[in-house]
């Protein structure tokens, strides 16, 4: 059984359009000096308010940096410059390798580390090479695929494209100031990152940028840090405050360079910028969340906790979903009957981009992200475990088989289960020398979402033993059914805290 939502139909002409905006974005859009956002039609050189941007008189003092790397740069940054860059009014692109696109300039970040250092270390091999084939015209994008050869059990199954991130993050900041000064906001997203323009604006009214402020997505670093830690998600991307700024690149001049040396022993990029942040600045994250989603539409967790807010970014989104959501966003705000410029919300991504998904009972070798603990349920019990401790959770369903057992019954779990729209049901074997334990996990979560295929994996761990992992998914259909019929279409008045 598959539940079917009918498909909005796509616009017309969307690889037309898409042409002519790269083509009128590269050859007139001036990123560092714009007054106007560019879009040409069928030859016309005439600039035209694009209904994705705000005026430039909102933009003209928000910093956007885009953060790449040279292995995919040319892969995902053509897609953004003719969707959401062109309402940037200041543009930088920071990577791990100088290159032009057309009049556009991509600095590398990484050219200001010590010389022995980056000559010698092995998270530079890819850096190293990169120049190397750069030198001799030969193919980057094929070291998309070279291996992090000092990986260790955090960062099994990354490549070296991920473990040269890192490095990236403290002088992109420092480097933004450079080149783009005394703005009022600095925003630091990547290629697979989507901005809704107008409700970024809108939402940082709400702040001043005199005061020092690091805002975006929050995620717990507890095991490094402890409780009340959070480090913003990169992916999401993160706001600096002009005092924020000033603080990192004035105050603490040189800031960037006196953490070179401690970054091989830190996790990723966002985590050291939460660290140099709170030590540095003694700033901690202010909360962006729900708005800033480190999710794309197809995983995002639709609920009443998130369904009438508005949408900012989003995160992982593979070139054509950006842009399906820029057509879409067109249609939205050209197509909207109210006298004032509407907010895009989650509600309009679910009911126009969702569209036509097929939400079936069960997919195997699947991840519908049920573990998330934002919205994991307590599995019921069985009824044997509801006799010997009757007087517990008087009233709740239980079942008959441990919920854990299989995902056959994980998925019964969820049918009893109130407020249960889907689970998941891990499956795992543990092997350590000659110990060999199995067993599974059952993931009940209050919220629907896709999710994304999810192959058997296998991996060791820093005990030296050896995880074998399996997933399967499914789906509650008729309690998402009656959600979805009583869910509003109107949300009221937006509320952007």
């Amino acid at each position: 059984m598959l539940l079917t939502i009918p498909r909005a139909p796509l616009p017309a002409g969307l690889l037309l359009v898409s042409t002519v905006f790269l083509l009128t974005y590269l050859y007139l859009h001036d990123p560092l000096n714009s007054n106007t956002h560019v879009l040409s039609i069928k030859g016309s050189t005439q600039p035209t308010q694009l209904s994705q941007c705000p005026p430039s008189s909102e933009t003209s003092d928000i910093v956007l940096s885009i953060k790449t790397g040279a292995t995919e740069a040319f892969d995902k940054l053509p897609t953004q410059l003719l969707t959401i860059l062109q309402c940037a009014d200041n543009l930088l692109l920071f990577s791990d390798l100088d290159q032009d696109i057309h009049s556009l300039h991509i600095h590398d970040v990484l050219d200001r580390y010590d010389p022995e250092f980056l000559a010698n270390h092995a998270d530079f091999e890819l850096y190293r090479k990169q120049k190397k084939y750069q030198a001799e015209g030969r193919d980057i994008q094929t070291l998309g695929s070279m291996k992090d050869s000092n990986s260790d059990w955090r960062t099994a199954g990354h490549n070296a494209a991920w473990a040269l991130d890192k490095y990236k993050f403290l002088h992109m900041i420092e480097r933004a100031w450079e080149l783009q000064p005394d703005k009022d906001w600095y925003v630091f997203a990547e290629t697979d990152t989507y901005i809704v323009w107008r409700n970024l604006v809108q939402w940082l009214k709400g702040f001043d940028p005199t005061e020092p402020l690091y805002l975006g997505r929050g995620e717990p670093m507890k095991k490094e840090e402890g409780d009340g830690f959070y480090f913003a998600h990169g992916g999401s991307g993160f706001v600096l405050s002009r005092a924020a700024m000033y603080l990192f690149c004035e105050t603490n001049k040189g800031l960037a360079s006196r953490w070179d040396a401690r970054i091989p022993d830190l996790w990723f990029g966002d985590y050291v910028v939460a660290k140099a942040i709170k030590e540095e600045l003694g700033l901690n994250l202010t909360s962006a969340a729900p708005m800033f989603s480190g999710h794309k539409p197809m995983n995002l967790p639709i609920g009443a906790g998130i369904w009438c807010h508005p949408v900012i970014t989003q995160h992982h989104l593979r070139s054509e979903e950006v842009q399906t959501l820029w057509m879409l966003e067109h249609d939205f705000y050209t197509n909207s009957s109210s006298g004032s410029v509407p907010h895009l919300r989650f509600s309009h991504l679910f009911r126009d981009i969702l569209t036509g998904v097929n939400f079936p009972e069960l997919r195997l070798e699947w991840d519908n992200m049920s573990q998330d603990s934002m919205y994991t349920i307590k599995p019921p019990r069985t009824r044997v475990q509801a006799l010997k401790k009757p007087d517990e959770r008087v009233g709740e369903p239980t079942v008959e088989e441990d919920p854990n057992a299989s995902s056959e019954a994980c998925n019964a779990a969820c049918e009893v289960t109130e407020t249960c729209f889907q689970w998941a049901h891990l499956n795992f074997t543990t092997v350590e020398g000659t110990n060999r334990h199995s067993g599974g996990i059952c993931y009940l979560s209050s919220v629907f979402r896709f999710g994304n295929q999810r192959p058997e994996e296998s991996w060791v761990d820093e005990k030296n033993a050896t995880n074998i992992h399996s997933w399967s998914s499914g789906w509650h259909l008729p309690a998402i059914e009656a959600w979805l019929a009583n869910a509003p279409d109107e949300c009221g008045k937006v509320d952007w805290t």
